[in-house]
């Protein structure tokens, strides 16, 4: 006799709560984590902010993409994959340079964490 046909239904019902529970407090972590991934993330890239274009050059490595606009302002994107204890991953780091050759913004996208790569150069 299996331990299932012990239970009533509604202590089945119970336990299938809590495990879907425990699934769901799980994968709200999860997000809560990434969230602040990214907010560290981007805020490691604001220490750039007010640097010159050929600081961050010196320190990355030629951009992998390069956009330059009318009003001479500028994105530069660096990609790099890799792979961490959750699976593959693909992080985007751009900055923005204006006309004067300074950095004016930094975002990531699917970065795990930049704490090590930001400041390290891209050989």
């Amino acid at each position: 006799m299996s331990s299932t046909q012990n239970k009533t239904p509604q202590s089945i019902a119970r336990d299938a709560c809590i495990h879907s529970a425990s699934k769901w407090l799980m994968v709200c972590a999860l997000l809560l984590i990434g969230a602040a991934g990214c907010k560290n993330n981007n805020s490691v890239l604001q220490t750039w902010v007010g640097k010159s274009e050929s600081e961050l050059i010196a320190n990355w490595g030629n951009p992998d993409l390069r956009n330059t606009f009318a009003n001479g302002e500028k994105i530069y994107t660096w990609i790099d994959q890799g792979k961490n204890q959750y699976g593959p991953f693909t992080c985007q780091k751009s900055m923005t340079i204006n006309h004067n050759h300074t950095i004016t913004k930094g975002i990531s996208r699917g970065c795990p964490s930049l704490s090590l790569i930001a400041s390290s150069s891209k050989q």
